[in-house]
């Protein structure tokens, strides 16, 4: 993890030892796999049997709270309101003139051309206003307030570096209960969500019809206790305003060390963009762009937000690889048993993607024009999926098309060329995406 390979780790030692192998560390076992059939099996067949560590509780507090990512009684309920809440919000024209305005005043904030910057605080800047705009009603306008932008997002960063820490502390989590920094990094950010939370109970104590649609806003009908709907909001919140800010900034990573792409890419938006302008979600998805989707895809692939997803069996149960001799046998799970599904691994193996499965290649989803079943899983799959997935895709690839239309090429002026990986609350580039436009 301090080389920042750690994802890389897990691919190599399931390259040597198999897609399925038991470690022991500190007295607790640990199931890693990167079977298909497993993920199937975990995510989908017998979701039941596999939850969430009784330990998240104790990471996440108290920043995100005990909330939806945790099991519980509320889990199914709150899971019930958030799946319709983005399938109603995304795709529609409120959600694209939201993006457009916010993606407008993104590209009038970026540098001169040929000036060296760092893309990635940007990238940040731009979703943490489009977030807190959909899901609270209320955008942080951290690009045009840049002191209070900085203060939410420094006191943000701090906060899920320690539930981070937290996790790694095991049963020593507990130090961290007191620490000054943590604690006021959670307050900062609690300060503008709780006033959020505040005028969304009261403006919903009446069923009446609102200008905008709101994520929080549609929670607050349902949801009426202020710290729980804190909590569920915030875990809403926080892999939305973090996960597509780091896909795009991972994109324009690659794109920068694969520059001669620039030039094709540039054609197919300009050239699209004359039929239709300005660019719509509907034309994004649409044919002509696909060589485009195709790099967003490529580099959800090779350098996914989320690496491995962790689950504990609640009973003693079974996964149906990993036993054997060839690990193409049934193996028992006792009960308190963590697992970790390992999805970089599968997104790295070249028995799938090919000899070339470490490298970025765009053009080997031509033959592939959805993700087969189980192979791409960068936002997991089954009652836990990823709520907002449509959009972190279609949104990083429309915010693609618009910087294709405005420059024509993009340079690499990061020294370190390979992918130093962070943990936040997704895998990102500690050195950020320092390039230059022109």
């Amino acid at each position: 993890m301090r080389e920042g390979r750690w994802l890389g780790l897990f691919n190599d030692l399931h390259q040597q030892l198999g897609k399925t192998y038991v470690e022991t560390t500190r007295g607790e076992t640990t199931i890693n796999t990167a079977h298909l059939e497993n993920y199937r099996h975990v995510f989908v067949l017998d979701y039941a049997s596999f939850g969430k560590p009784s330990a998240n509780r104790k990471w996440t507090m108290p920043f995100i709270g005990n909330s939806v990512l945790n099991d519980g009684p509320h889990h199914k309920t709150v899971k019930a309101l958030i799946k319709p809440v983005f399938s109603r919000a995304e795709g529609g024209a409120e959600s694209y003139q939201r993006l457009q305005g916010f993606t407008d005043k993104f590209l009038d904030l970026l540098p001169p051309k040929r000036e060296s910057f760092d893309m990635q605080p940007l990238c940040m800047r731009l979703f943490l206003d489009f977030t807190t705009d959909f899901i609270f009603g209320n955008s942080l306008n951290s690009m045009e307030d840049v002191a209070k932008g900085d203060e939410f997002l420094a006191a943000f960063t701090t906060a899920t570096k320690f539930v981070g820490k937290r996790r790694d502390a095991g049963w020593l989590a507990f130090r961290y209960d007191w620490n000054r920094e943590y604690l006021n990094a959670c307050d900062v950010v609690h300060q503008f969500v709780d006033a959020q939370v505040t005028r969304a109970l009261r403006e919903t104590e009446v069923d009446k019809s609102a200008d905008k649609y709101v994520v929080l806003d549609e929670l607050a009908k349902h949801i009426r206790d202020p710290e729980e709907l804190r909590s569920q909001v915030m875990v809403i919140f926080t892999p939305a305003k973090h996960g597509p800010a780091v896909t795009l900034g991972n994109v324009l990573f690659e794109l920068a060390r694969h520059s001669h792409r620039w030039t094709r890419l540039r054609q197919i938006a300009l050239g699209a963009g004359q039929q239709q302008s300005p660019l719509s979600f509907q034309q994004i998805q649409s044919s002509e762009f696909a060589e485009i989707c195709w790099v967003v895809l490529e580099t959800m692939r090779l350098l996914g937000p989320t690496g491995l997803s962790q689950r504990f069996a609640k009973r003693d149960c079974i996964l149906p690889r990993g036993g054997g001799q060839e690990q193409d046998q049934p193996i028992f799970v006792p009960k308190g048993t963590k697992i970790y599904l390992v999805m970089w691994a599968t997104h790295h193996d070249p028995a799938i993607w090919g000899e070339d499965a470490d490298k970025s290649n765009p053009d080997r989803w031509k033959d592939r024009e959805q993700p087969r079943e189980w192979e791409w899983l960068p936002f997991i799959a089954g009652p836990r999926m990823c709520p907002a997935a449509y959009q972190a895709f279609v949104h990083t690839a429309y915010i693609l098309a618009r910087l294709l239309q405005k420059y024509e090429a993009i340079e690499n002026h990061d020294p370190e060329e390979r992918y130093v990986e962070e943990w936040a609350m997704a895998y990102e580039s500690r050195n950020g995406v320092k390039i230059a436009f022109r």
